[in-house]
């Protein structure tokens, strides 16, 4: 596996919870945003990716050992809750 650095780790992981974000708005509903809905992902999935890695859990794809589906399903799920229940 090639050498990746940290800030790649982290982009990967910003990048995959705002395709999550992205899913999620559009299952939220029509009057979902586009840019509020993978902004929503970003910081919802890299948060939930981030505190996974603190508590020494698994990733299962990872990139750094951040957690790339966990990324997208904190992403998506975020997304989601916003966007029904705004």
């Amino acid at each position: 596996m090639p050498e990746v650095t940290i800030t790649t780790g982290v982009l990967a992981t910003i990048v995959t919870a705002g395709l999550g974000g992205l899913v999620g708005g559009f299952a939220s509903g029509y009057q979902a945003r586009l840019p509020g809905s993978v902004l929503i992902g970003m910081i919802g999935g890299t948060a939930l990716a981030v505190v996974l890695r603190a508590l020494d859990v698994n990733p299962i794809i990872g990139v750094q050992s951040y957690s790339l589906v966990l990324a997208f399903a904190g992403g998506a799920a975020t997304s989601w809750i916003v966007g029904s229940f705004s």
